[in-house]
């Protein structure tokens, strides 16, 4: 599902308790759903990492929100060669996780205004998360998106020129090489097409996105939403769609640019027992925050789930 599918699939096979994930368009969370996983992208800068970027955050995984919050305690610190990192705000977040989430205003965000709409099995697993909240005592209502142009297409016009750069300062590749995925080299060589002037106005466009997102939010405490449209796709694929590998990634990728806290957690199975995640989205610097709605859910959410201390076979 990502960038960290790694680490995702081995805390969840049992190969290790936690993880720390990298997450550009959604990697932390997309991987940590796929897997039934807890995960959270801090608030860009809360967790410093090498080398910096106005994009990628890194992030904790794990099988619970006490996990990853008793990781984000560790990885809170400031770096001054990451020139985004944030001064460490010493909170133990792991110790803060209970809240009454009584009174919050709580929005649910099912349609992202472009791009492929989710399946009636996630749609109905975030409005079951809503129902939780709204019973728990929080003002649940509909979240309208600002947005109504394809605003993932900038986006990916960005990453595929940079895929294209990456790509290039490998070693040489034959056009029968199997280590790279055929759909994501053709994906990447096409940024070579993209001059400096589209890439510009590509990121002119993710900043105009990116103000109608946080306008939005005023008013709002959290926004719950799909972390996937999808409940999954083959491992083999590169993801929903071959032509624009990160398609996928509408309802996450918008948040890395906003800066905002967001994170994961499985709310539901659906008739083949795959996992679908939620994500919950707070305002800049609440991760504590995010943290205790995730884990709200968390709390009510109908089942066990079933890891393994093994891995398995």
């Amino acid at each position: 599902g990502g960038s960290s599918a790694g680490a995702g699939a081995s805390v969840a096979a049992g190969a290790g308790y936690v993880s720390v994930g990298t997450d550009i368009a959604g990697s932390v969370r997309l991987p940590a759903a796929h897997c039934g996983l807890a995960g959270l992208k801090p608030t860009h800068g809360r967790v410093p990492h090498l080398p910096a970027d106005t994009m990628r955050m890194a992030g904790p995984m794990g099988r619970s929100v006490d996990d990853i919050a008793r990781l984000l305690t560790v990885l809170t610190r400031q770096d001054e060669r990451d020139t985004w990192s944030l001064p460490a705000d010493g909170v133990r977040y792991h110790e803060h996780l209970k809240r009454d989430v009584k009174g919050l205003k709580i929005g649910v965000l099912t349609d992202m205004g472009f791009g492929m709409k989710a399946e009636a099995t996630v749609r109905s697993a975030v409005d079951a998360a809503g129902k939780l909240l709204a019973g728990a005592g929080a003002i649940v209502e509909p979240f309208t998106s600002p947005l109504t142009d394809d605003a993932y297409a900038p986006i990916d016009l960005f990453l595929q020129v940079r895929g294209y750069l990456e790509y290039a300062s490998l070693p040489p590749h034959g056009d029968t090489a199997r280590d790279i995925n055929p759909y994501v080299r053709a994906w990447c060589l096409d940024g070579a097409k993209h001059s400096g002037a589209d890439l510009y106005r590509a990121l002119g466009q993710i900043a105009k996105m990116k103000a109608a997102l946080l306008a939005a939010f005023e008013g709002w405490d959290y926004v719950i939403a799909p972390t996937l449209p999808v409940v999954n796709f083959p491992a083999e694929e590169p993801g929903v769609s071959r032509e624009m590998p990160l398609a996928h990634t509408l309802f996450t990728a918008m948040f890395n640019q906003t800066c905002q806290p967001a994170s994961t957690v499985c709310m539901a199975f659906d008739s083949r027992h795959l996992p679908i995640g939620v994500q919950v989205t707070g305002h800049r610097f609440d991760d504590l925050g995010v943290l205790q709605v995730t884990k709200a859910l968390e709390d009510m959410r109908s089942f066990a789930m079933d890891w393994p201390f093994k891995p398995r076979p």
